[in-house]
This record gives structure tokens, C-alpha cells and sequence, in this order.
């Protein structure tokens, strides 16, 4: 469930509540779900599976492929329908912080034919 919130930052469910992935949504519980810094630190914003030593791991990744990957990774993990799982991606990715000033509508980028 994501909280109530302009820019959603946090996941709670009935284990806890986490900060998310601002890029793309992951939630982050475990000390190696983190990115790290160019200084080997911990970023309090990014999993490791997007941003590692300081940089995005996809620099270039656009926000309808993210929509698609995050997407394709609720359908396999739930066996939601696509459809509703693109809707819901498109529903919070804009608003992460990597993504709140792209200019992208979500005409152009929906892609109802994830598996």
C-alpha cells in the first residue's frame, strides 16, 4: 500500500514500513538493498539494482522501460494481470525523484502487451 503522500517515499504492509526506491519503487529493508555512493557509502535513495558507486546503473533508461521492467516484476512475483500492473507502475513512478520532471504522458508509454 502506498501511503497517502504527493511524493510517495515510503511502503508500508503488515510487516513494517519502508522507505522506496526513487527510481524505481523498490522497497528498501535490508542494508543491502541500498545504492551506494561514489564513496562506497550508503544512498538513502536508490536500491543497489539502480544506482552503484554514485551513478545510475541504466543512466539512459526511459520512464516507460522502467514502467515496463517494474511492470513485468509485479506480474511474475504476484500473477497480477499486466494491465492493472502497468496502471498501478504509471500511478507512482512519475512521481519518484528521478522521474518527477520527465516529461512523459502515460499515453505514450503504456504497454499493455507485458507478458
Amino acid at each position: 500500500m502506498i501511503l497517502e503522500n504527493p511524493q510517495p517515499t515510503l511502503c508500508m504492509d503488515g510487516d513494517g514500513l519502508w522507505v522506496l526506491c526513487q527510481s524505481c519503487a523498490r522497497p528498501l529493508i535490508r542494508t543491502t538493498d541500498f545504492g551506494t555512493n561514489d564513496d562506497g557509502t550508503r544512498n538513502e535513495e536508490y536500491c543497489a539494482q539502480c544506482f552503484k558507486n554514485g551513478s545510475f546503473t541504466d543512466p539512459d533508461i526511459t520512464l516507460p522501460t522502467m514502467v515496463n521492467i517494474v511492470a513485468l516484476a509485479i506480474v511474475e512475483k504476484t500473477g497480477m494481470p499486466a494491465t492493472r500492473a502497468v496502471e498501478i507502475t504509471w500511478s507512482v513512478l512519475p512521481s519518484l525523484t528521478r522521474w518527477r520532471n520527465v516529461k512523459c504522458g502515460i499515453e505514450e508509454g503504456l504497454d499493455t502487451n507485458v507478458p
